[in-house]
């Protein structure tokens, strides 16, 4: 699987990025560096999802040289 960044729009992405309440992660980690962690992950790999999902990798690009 492979993520295909060529079709991201940052602007949309970074807009999306900013409007993320990191203040109620935070909050909800409740001074849990390890929880935190982990919420951030969570928020930062859905965005990467909805902006670039996972694809197949082809065949061709897929063997080794």
């Amino acid at each position: 699987m492979i993520r295909d960044f060529s079709r991201v729009s940052e602007e949309d992405f970074n807009s999306e990025l900013a409007r993320v309440d990191w203040g109620s992660i935070f909050a909800r980690a409740q001074g849990n560096i390890d929880i935190a962690f982990s919420k951030i992950c969570n928020k930062l790999n859905k965005l990467d999802n909805k902006h670039a999902p996972l694809k197949p990798l082809s065949r061709r690009n897929s063997s080794n040289p």
